[in-house]
């Protein structure tokens, strides 16, 4: 538990781990780093299943195997997201969701079935494909953040691949269109964390209803990996959610 902990007032954060991945590999990101020092609670659940099975269910007839075993992973993440605000007395307007690959399709899916649950949600090296979006419900404006490598392997830049992706720019065009953002995005370059990086160029739709914003992170370069040359995704999501909120 944080240091700076204060029940009623502390935020949440839930990071979702890659297919065949666990809580435990994402541990090592660094979130916690910067969520401790504001007293903020990161969780990082397991999916089921074991070794390469363990995979979220995005709720479409056959996209992973926890589809095809007919698990309800948003049900679960429901139910633990009111579990840890009622155990805590956390601060139910301030919570978020990230995840990267397949954790980030389903923090994608989550947040478009349940952003009435969410703050936020942060989406690394992970698009939505048409059949996951036709699943969406409406719902309030959330704040979200997508941040992708404009060479990933798994995940076109300019959408398609193995699932149809849509494209980054359509991604980030769905929720600026359901939060009553602006219809063209800010565009500005950003300085890389370190000499090694390159270019960060970030489309921010702001300002949006409820003060919510839309970002989409271009990390060129980049490819299917949590982003920590071009940028720290740790410390901007832990900046942008848990510190600006």
């Amino acid at each position: 538990m944080p240091k700076a902990f204060k029940k009623g007032a502390s935020k949440l954060l839930i990071v979702l781990h890659g297919a065949g991945g666990q809580g435990a590999d994402m541990r090592g990101i660094g979130i916690e780093h910067w969520a401790d020092r504001l007293g903020a609670l990161v969780v990082y659940p397991d999916a089921v299943g074991g070794d390469a099975r363990r995979t979220w269910a995005l709720g479409c007839s056959h996209c992973t195997w926890a589809d095809e075993q007919r698990i309800d992973d948003f049900r679960f993440m429901e139910e633990l997201l009111r579990k840890l605000t009622d155990q805590y007395s956390l601060d139910r307007s301030r919570v978020f969701i990230s995840g990267a690959s397949l954790g980030g399709s389903f923090a994608f899916d989550f947040a478009c079935r349940s952003s009435d649950l969410i703050a936020g949600v942060a989406v690394i090296a992970s698009l939505p494909s048409p059949e996951e979006l036709s699943q969406c419900k409406n719902g309030p404006p959330i704040s979200v953040m997508i941040l992708n490598g404009d060479h990933d392997p798994n995940i076109p830049w300019e959408g398609g691949g193995r699932y149809g992706y849509l494209s980054n720019a359509d991604a980030a065009r769905f929720w600026a269109t359901r939060n009553d953002c602006p219809t063209s995005p800010s565009v500005t370059k950003r300085a890389t964390e370190n000499d090694r990086g390159r270019d960060v160029i970030v489309s921010e739709y702001s300002p949006c209803r409820k003060n919510s914003f839309v970002s989409l992170y271009r990390l060129a370069g980049g490819g299917h990996e949590w982003p920590r040359e071009n940028i720290d995704a740790a410390k901007e999501i832990v900046d942008r959610f848990l510190a600006g909120y």
